[in-house]
């Protein structure tokens, strides 16, 4: 069990579990509707939620009230 997901530019998607927080305020924040590709993971966010992906289809969603890995 985890509690936070994770995805490289490869290979599968997990969760994993940390003992303290990982932030890093330069990162950047998308607003509903906007897409970003970095270091080979591309994520997407809406309203109702965010995927990103790897270009080999893994990833992780993280929608209200539901989080699936893919």
């Amino acid at each position: 069990m985890g509690d936070f997901f994770h995805v490289g530019a490869r290979g599968a998607a997990g969760l994993t579990c940390h003992g303290d927080t990982v932030i890093d305020r330069r990162n950047p924040v998308l607003g509903y509707g906007e897409a970003l590709s970095l270091g080979g993971i591309s994520c997407v966010s809406a309203r109702t939620g965010m995927a990103c992906t790897n270009a080999e289809g893994h990833g992780f969603s993280v929608l209200r009230g539901r989080q699936k890995l893919c």
